[in-house]
């Protein structure tokens, strides 16, 4: 797909990807349930995060909602999503807390701009419960000078 946009719930740009990709094996949702994404890639990602103050949610708080389960069925019965690798590549990544001054010198915990964001990710477990991943790659540089060159790191949570 080229060219996905999504707004926020207040009409603002959300989410730009200017090419994504998405390999899955549909097979295995007739097999097993499930649906098993083997790669994402993202080219050209813009995400713009953001909240009005400190005290109110975030922009993308409707997609926690949206992707929150409301089912009470069994565990066993519910649909699973299996992601194995997420690629982003030339991405930019922003927060900002709209009520807060932007001090445009030095870094601004409060108006964080990251450009060149480039990210390959190994996922081994995806859960509403557990996460465990590996990033390979993870490099970006924000606005205030600072270069993120080559990070890597292990991903652990839940179980």
């Amino acid at each position: 797909m080229k060219h996905v946009n999504l707004k926020d719930t207040m009409g603002n740009d959300f989410l730009y990807i200017g090419r994504l990709l998405v390999k899955y094996d549909l097979m295995s949702l007739f097999q097993q349930g499930n649906i098993r994404i083997n790669k994402v890639q993202l080219y050209g990602l813009d995400l713009k995060i953001r909240r009005e103050d400190m005290q109110a949610e975030p922009n993308y708080a409707f997609l926690i909602d949206a992707l929150q389960s409301k089912d009470t069925l069994d565990s066993d019965r519910k649909l699973k999503v299996d992601v194995k690798s997420v690629l982003v590549r030339n991405g930019a990544v922003s927060y900002d807390v709209v009520s807060e001054p932007d001090t445009l010198q030095a870094f601004d915990a409060h108006h964080v701009r990251l450009n060149d964001v480039n990210l390959y990710v190994k996922v081994s477990t995806l859960q509403t419960d557990t996460l465990d991943a590996v990033v390979e790659r993870l490099s970006a540089k924000e606005r205030s000078g600072f270069e993120l060159r080559e990070c890597t790191m292990n991903l652990n949570q839940g179980k």
